[in-house]
């Protein structure tokens, strides 16, 4: 079995076997920067992969690891569906890295980049 990491560029797709995945998430689990989300059965409902950058990263390299740096690069997130999920995710991610200048990451193939504290803000808002 292979894992992909997709994008909406067949340059950009990138083909993981096992042993690379797994030591990938071995590597964020011993850095401290694997995440989960487990509901009230004890069930996985998020697993992500957050590391602080300096800047954000722009895909002709691997982003810079910095502890002070001022952004939060999502690796991975991969989600249920669940808003409250990502609100935990959120509240993880404060905890950890505590409140950044951005918080970065690519969907399909394309950089995002967000203001840190008003993304948080938005999860975290109550939509009773």
């Amino acid at each position: 079995m292979a894992h992909y990491a997709y994008s909406n560029t067949p340059e950009k797709m990138r083909v993981w076997d096992n042993k690379e995945f797994i030591d990938w998430i071995a590597w964020a689990a011993m850095e401290g920067w694997l995440f989960t989300v487990k509901d009230e059965m004890d069930e996985l409902q998020c697993l992500a992969i957050a590391r602080p950058v300096d800047e954000a990263p722009d895909w002709t390299g691997p982003p810079q690891v910095n502890p002070d740096g001022r952004g939060v690069y999502l690796d991975l997130v991969v989600n249920t569906g669940n808003l409250e999920t990502m609100r935990v995710l959120a509240q993880l991610l404060l905890q950890k890295f505590g409140n950044r200048k951005y918080l970065a990451y690519s969907q399909q193939g394309n950089l995002v980049v967000r203001d840190y504290d008003r993304t948080r803000k938005a999860l975290l808002k109550d939509r009773t």
